[in-house]
């Protein structure tokens, strides 16, 4: 077992890939504990790997280019069924605008409920306009 790359992230935590007898993981260390993030299954990722780590860069640039390549192939699953926009920025928004939709969801939904106990019960004094007391 080998230590391929490595970066810290925050004090006492760090990620790592490992080369485990060819398998290769990418793991997240703490003082306490090191938990599994995901094994590069990709033969051309491993490739890169492997050939970046014999140049002459630093762990940490190696680290980067590694870890940006597997990110490149995850594909978020977006709950619309929608495909995210190829630009960042757009993406980004699309992200917002389904945040606020859902939000607006929610309000009405409390706001139908709201007037269904006002409706139900318009005498009872343990009803305020912020909801149950």
């Amino acid at each position: 077992m080998r230590v391929l790359s490595s970066m810290p992230i925050a004090p006492g935590k760090q990620i790592q890939i490992l080369d485990v007898s060819g398998l290769l993981f990418v793991v997240g260390v703490s003082d306490n504990s090191v938990n599994l993030i995901t094994e590069i299954t990709s033969v051309d990722i491993k490739e890169k790997i492997f050939q970046s780590k014999d140049t002459t860069h630093t762990p940490e640039d190696n680290f980067i280019v590694n870890l940006v390549s597997q990110i490149k192939n995850i594909h978020f699953k977006f709950p619309t069924g929608d495909k995210p926009s190829s630009h960042p920025a757009e993406a980004e928004e699309e992200m917002i605008e389904e945040i606020k939709r859902r939000q607006v969801e929610r309000l009405k939904s409390i706001q139908k409920n709201r007037a269904k106990l006002r409706s139900d019960s318009p005498s009872n004094p343990d009803i305020s306009l912020f909801g149950e007391v």
